[in-house]
């Protein structure tokens, strides 16, 4: 007993050790001393510890405190990896994949990213839910592409969520199903999935929106309806909850009288109407399209100065929203104009945000 007490002690001690040469890494790292980092690295590495490894074959593949040297990196990637080391797992799997310093093998690939994945990798997860929904380097399983998916998505991984919003608005693997598609998709735009963003964007859908307040729960119910293609219901539920004076409601149907949607004609009257009354309840996308409608006219005369003063207020609450359209606008105007765009907005503001 005392002699495995004493080995115990002896390990620990080493452990020990070896985790202080490690942090002398990091910090070593973090301070752009590579060299010493590598130095540490290697101590740990040739001591067995796998997060040392795994951060020494990054050293070797970047050339950071030593020479590329893709062999060596490989070498020590794979200790790792066989140690159970998450991040080398499915870095190695990645590699197999693109054929990166070892020879291109899908099931290689699909064998490392699912070890990486079961030792709770989130990138592994989303891999191997594509590798099942793909064939490669195993037979195609929808089912099993699903399942890993939404693992990933319940750990907030905005690529496996837009990939279930897809899946559910289709029936790919699942039976369809919109309004969980449609959570998916603003899930995975608050995750700053740039295709899910663009998406709500084009639709005007809100992100995070607040449902224990009655008008927005209208709202919810009019993004469903018209997530579901049932335009004129979208409407309707958007007067409701325009009439309870809710500023996005107020927004959308402008939108739509804008753009002609549904059974409605096109008629920028109300569709200014109807922004204007938005923007003065604060909607920067109302503010927005108030500057567009007087640039180019629509339902009225050209107005530049009414124009660029909307821009500039959007510009004002959201910062930077507008700089591109003010940089093209602004230089083609006289000072005289510049002041008068000043003392527009500075007047919108003056009245509506007391």
């Amino acid at each position: 007993m005392k002699l495995l007490l004493s080995t115990l002690t002896m390990f620990l001690l080493m452990l020990n050790c070896a985790f202080a040469d490690l942090e002398k890494g990091f910090a070593a790292a973090q301070a752009g001393d590579f060299k010493t980092a590598f130095r540490e690295y290697t101590l740990d590495a040739e001591a067995g510890i796998p997060e040392a490894q795994f951060l020494l074959s990054n050293m070797y593949f970047d050339g950071l405190g030593t020479t590329f040297n893709s062999d060596e990196g490989m070498r020590w990637l794979r200790a790792a990896a066989e140690q159970d080391h998450h991040d080398a797992q499915f870095t190695l799997g990645m590699l197999y994949a693109n054929g990166r310093y070892v020879e291109q093998n899908d099931g290689e690939a699909f064998n490392w990213c699912l070890k990486s994945a079961e030792n709770g990798n989130l990138l592994g997860y989303f891999s191997v839910a594509i590798f099942y929904m793909q064939g490669k380097g195993t037979e195609v399983n929808q089912t099993l592409g699903l399942e890993w998916h939404k693992k990933a998505a319940e750990q907030g991984l905005s690529e496996s969520q837009n990939a279930l919003s897809v899946m559910y608005k289709a029936g790919i693997g699942v039976e369809k199903d919109l309004g969980k598609s449609l959570e998916y998709l603003k899930a995975a735009a608050a995750g700053g999935h740039p295709t899910a963003v663009e998406k709500l964007n084009e639709l005007g859908f809100s992100i995070n929106l607040d449902t224990s307040i009655p008008s927005n729960a209208i709202i919810e119910r009019a993004e469903f309806a018209r997530y579901s293609d049932d335009i004129d219901s979208a409407y309707k539920a958007y007067q409701e909850a325009a009439e309870m004076n809710n500023a996005i409601a107020q927004y959308q149907i402008g939108y739509f009288h804008l753009n002609g949607l549904g059974s409605l004609n096109k008629n920028y009257i109300e569709a200014h109407k109807w922004f204007t009354i938005a923007a003065e309840n604060g909607d920067r996308l109302a503010i927005h399209n108030l500057g567009v409608m007087e640039m180019f006219g629509y339902g009225r005369r050209v107005d530049l100065i009414k124009a660029v003063a909307w821009f500039l207020i959007a510009d004002t609450l959201q910062k930077d929203s507008e700089a591109e359209i003010l940089k093209t606008l602004v230089p083609n105007l006289t000072p005289e104009q510049i002041d008068a765009v000043e003392e527009e907005a500075n007047k919108w503001f003056d009245t509506h945000l007391r």
